[in-house]
């Protein structure tokens, strides 16, 4: 949604182009980082099979820790995307009320290293 309202408003508003592309960023890199932990899982989730594949036997009865930790483990990228989104809906939000909202530093520097010429 960001890079929409950059692109239709980098020449006729300032302010919402900016926010605009603010946005975009803070969107990219929370689905960077999103998707990177869900990899981190699939790889931690898979390493929980092994006792399984070594030992199929195990499959009869009740599964090992190591599983259960697995599976638990699925809970921090739910929660990265859940704050994730709560923070850009505060920025929304807050940026619908003509404050001029700023992302944190890891964002702004993202911005910066993108050159996505003059807003």
């Amino acid at each position: 949604m960001g890079v929409f309202i950059w692109l239709t408003q980098k020449e006729k508003a300032a302010y919402a182009s900016n926010q605009g592309l603010q946005a975009a960023v803070f969107q990219l890199v929370g689905m960077i980082v999103t998707m990177a932990m869900w990899v981190v899982w699939g790889i931690f989730y898979a390493l929980t099979w092994i006792p399984f594949v070594q030992h199929p036997e195990l499959l009869d009865g009740p599964p090992p820790p190591i599983f259960w930790i697995g599976m638990i483990s699925m809970v921090v990228p739910l929660l990265l995307m859940l704050a994730w989104s709560l923070y850009g809906l505060w920025g929304a939000l807050q940026s619908f009320r003509g404050h001029d909202f700023r992302y944190s530093d890891r964002e702004l520097t993202a911005l910066r290293v993108i050159d996505f010429g003059a807003y």
